[in-house]
């Protein structure tokens, strides 16, 4: 079932139906993002609100007789198991070591070190391959190859430590002019790149920095009143230039997304179409972002994604055109391994509990070491929405880690400084 038989053929029909799948996802989802959400500024917050739109398709489906009762079952059934493992590996508080590590000048060199190869990335980038906002798919920017992909992960981490630091050093009263540039580049740069979600980075940096830096509860009125126009404005910008429609047409488009959230689920559980997935090297799947991005394995040889293959299975005249849905678990897990999958939702919660709230515990409290975190923090969100998808940010944490070590030292790192808090 495509997107488009889907919202014509069975949601607008039955939009009751719907409302009642989603409040019952939200009765299950409430007391997960209760506990585990410490903002809705919280990364994690946004990724659990569109996890309880997804989820609440299977629902719908099975409502419709559309899936079988074991497809839904099997949903439940991932679900549960990632649920229960992460809770019961999870600290119930996320908090830094007793160290503090001294703010140094280096970290503001190396904020000027990463807002200039933030900018030139991008504009190699725009001249080599062009704009991701006017292409026709944003996601074949740097499908050329050639190693060129290099360029998108120094983007995605010089973007976060500008945007972080821009906040500390406006805090701080220094390099008022450079930080200001910084936030204003970080936009423009994100609204360029043809993500509607881009533009929640300066957000994220906001939480990292008040509610782990300056250790202060964020201030809720003052978000709604500045940032959530902002946030809410710059997606329904970016629509309505993408497809040339009004800024209305792009709010329903922008409400749309959000129940589309669940599309893997309405393209790959009707009629079984999942099970025309060809994964031939399941566990080499498994591990391919990984070993891919680390050249282990060769890049050209990792399977086609299954989010991709889906698409093409439901829209044959999209053919050769990298898009499509995200591979939530339960999907993954049945393509892969069909019952056996199963044991794949545990590990998945062990590992999101671990990167969560264990990783500070092992890091000193100070920009520097919560810009780390943060990075770690946003990248793997990803792993809630895609499995794959988050573990692809590995090698850009890897990427980060070695950079950011090694600029530190150079400007200056050898005078760092720790003491107890």
């Amino acid at each position: 079932m495509n997107n488009y038989t889907f919202f014509f053929k069975y949601f607008l029909d039955n939009w009751t139906t719907y409302l009642i799948s989603i409040i019952i996802s939200v009765l299950i989802y409430t007391p997960i993002i209760k506990n585990t959400c410490k903002s809705i500024l919280d990364p994690l917050f946004l990724t659990l609100v569109l996890t309880l739109f997804a989820n609440s398709v299977p629902i719908f489906l099975l409502f419709l007789g559309l899936i079988s009762i074991e497809s839904f079952l099997y949903v439940v059934i991932c679900e549960c198991l990632f649920w229960i493992s992460y809770f019961v590996f999870a600290k119930k508080n996320i908090q830094f070591s007793k160290i503090k590590m001294h703010d140094s000048i280096a970290g503001d060199y190396c904020y000027l070190f990463f807002l200039c190869i933030m900018v030139v990335s991008h504009m190699i980038t725009y001249l080599k391959f062009g704009i991701p906002l006017f292409m026709t798919s944003r996601l074949e920017t740097y499908s050329g190859g050639g190693g060129w992909g290099i360029l998108y992960y120094i983007q995605n981490f010089s973007i976060f430590y500008c945007a972080v630091y821009s906040m500390y050093l406006l805090k701080r009263k220094k390099l008022k002019f450079y930080s200001l540039l910084g936030l204003f580049l970080i936009t423009i740069f994100s609204f360029l790149s043809g993500a509607k979600s881009a533009i929640m980075i300066l957000v994220y940096a906001y939480f990292f920095f008040s509610f782990f830096y300056l250790e202060k509860n964020i201030h809720l009125k003052r978000f709604i009143y500045y940032l959530i126009p902002f946030v809410l404005i710059f997606p329904i910008f970016l629509i309505s230039k993408q497809n040339d429609i009004s800024p209305l047409a792009a709010f329903i488009s922008l409400l749309r997304r959000f129940v589309a959230s669940g599309d893997v689920y309405w393209i790959a559980l009707p009629d079984n179409v999942m099970d025309n997935v060809d994964i031939n090297n399941k566990f080499t799947y498994l591990f391919s972002r990984i070993l891919a991005m680390f050249r282990i394995i060769d890049p050209a040889q990792v399977e086609t994604p299954i989010g991709v293959q889906l698409n093409w299975l439901v829209n044959p005249n999209e053919y050769g055109i990298i898009k499509g849905p995200n591979s939530r678990l339960p999907i993954l897990c049945w393509i892969l391994f069909k019952w056996n999958g199963i044991i794949l939702a545990p590990i998945f919660g062990f590992i999101c509990a671990f990167w969560r709230t264990w990783i500070p515990v092992y890091l000193p409290h100070g920009i520097i070491p919560i810009i780390f975190y943060g990075f770690i923090y946003v990248g793997l969100c990803g792993i809630f929405t895609d499995p794959l998808m988050g573990t692809s940010n590995f090698f850009s944490i890897f990427l980060f880690s070695t950079i950011l070590y090694a600029a530190y030292i150079l400007f200056g790192g050898r005078y760092i400084k720790l003491s107890p808090r």
